[in-house]
């Protein structure tokens, strides 16, 4: 049995789950991870593709239309973003009876990972806390200062990854045909100072994409960017939406950048019809970073780094990235009857 098919299993054991056993907690955990497994691998087979394109026409033309191409490309990915659900915008045009539902407790955490270089530098890092509903983590890759930080994935371009989540249940009153949940959170780009201090930061410094030697074949290109997300998981189905909230790429020939969270703040929506027996959901927020750059053994490769955890002073080094974290700083569910839709069996149900 799938983990999917673990945790729906257990979402339709809605009476059974007053308090949540570790196991149980794993379970929702795993079930989530492979749920949205495919939306990372299906951004990095597209790069993957595109990158491939330009390199097999590499020979036949100039470098700088090659590294033109690679920006492109790059530019792409690094704009990419999944919008809200479409129907959060037909709500307001409809008569409602809406009621507020309280907000979930954060209760299960994906778990701790870290890997390291040969030098006890930081590759990968993922730590979330569902108490103190925050995610923090890390994904650096390529060359900087005569220091290597390997590529766990390597296609044109080296990669690393790393995920968490946080994640809650939500009961659901009883409600008839044609009602409406909507579930929004409210991300912060938190900035941690050492002597604890907490200020809003921006997404942008988060990542620090830097170029390799612009001989190499893709002019020594480089490229970071991370996504959130929002799930809803019921015994029947899921509904999903992501923004790639932060972005940066670069190589010989131009950079550019991306930030939706300027001012450290972003809000991810999720709207979905639910069916008359509908009464437990598990509400999940998590966040992925990708590190690309291009590898090389003979000359300087690109190097990338996403920093968003809170590193101890020691760990402090020439790359400076602020200490920082996400937080899950408020989390809003809205029950709607809507009258229009109780003429229309055919909607998408949790």
């Amino acid at each position: 049995m799938s983990d999917v098919a673990k945790m729906r299993r257990l979402l339709g054991r809605e009476d059974e789950l007053a308090s949540l056993t570790e196991d149980e907690m794993a379970v929702l955990v795993d079930g989530h991870s492979e749920s949205i497994s495919n939306e990372s691998a299906s951004q990095l087979q597209t790069l993957e593709t595109a990158l491939s394109a330009v390199d097999a026409e590499r020979e036949a033309s100039k470098p700088e239309r090659t590294g033109r191409a690679v920006l492109r490309t790059l530019r792409a990915i690094g704009q990419s973003s999944m919008p809200a659900p479409a129907i959060v915008s037909e709500l307001a045009g409809l008569l409602t009876t809406c009621s507020s539902l309280g907000p979930p407790r954060f209760r299960f955490q994906s778990r701790d990972a870290v890997t390291r270089n040969d030098n006890g530098n930081v590759v990968t890092f993922s730590r979330a806390r569902a108490s103190a509903r925050t995610l923090e983590l890390s994904a650096v890759v390529g060359e900087f200062g005569l220091v290597r930080w390997p590529s766990s994935e390597t296609f044109i371009f080296g990669w690393n990854r790393s995920q968490a989540s946080i994640g809650g249940l939500l009961r659901i009153p009883a409600h008839g045909e044609g009602t409406l949940l909507t579930v929004s959170v409210q991300l912060r780009v938190e900035n941690v100072q050492f002597d604890g201090s907490v200020t809003l930061g921006t997404a942008s410094n988060l990542l620090q994409p830097i170029q390799g030697d612009g001989n190499l074949p893709l002019r020594g290109g480089a490229l970071g960017w991370c996504n959130a997300g929002l799930s809803l998981h019921g015994a029947t189905g899921s509904a999903r939406t992501t923004l790639q909230f932060v972005s940066e790429w670069v190589n010989r020939d131009g950079a550019d950048s991306l930030d939706r969270a300027p001012g450290g703040v972003f809000t991810l929506s999720n709207t979905v019809a639910l069916g008359p027996s509908t009464s437990l959901l598990s509400i999940v927020v998590d966040a992925e970073a990708f590190a690309g750059a291009e590898e090389s053994e003979q000359l300087l490769g690109g190097f990338t780094a996403f920093e968003c955890r809170v590193r101890p002073v020691q760990e402090v080094n020439g790359i400076w990235l602020p200490p920082a974290r996400l937080h899950v700083a408020r989390v809003d569910a809205l029950l709607c009857e809507i009258p229009v839709l109780k003429e229309s069996p055919g909607k998408a149900r949790a």
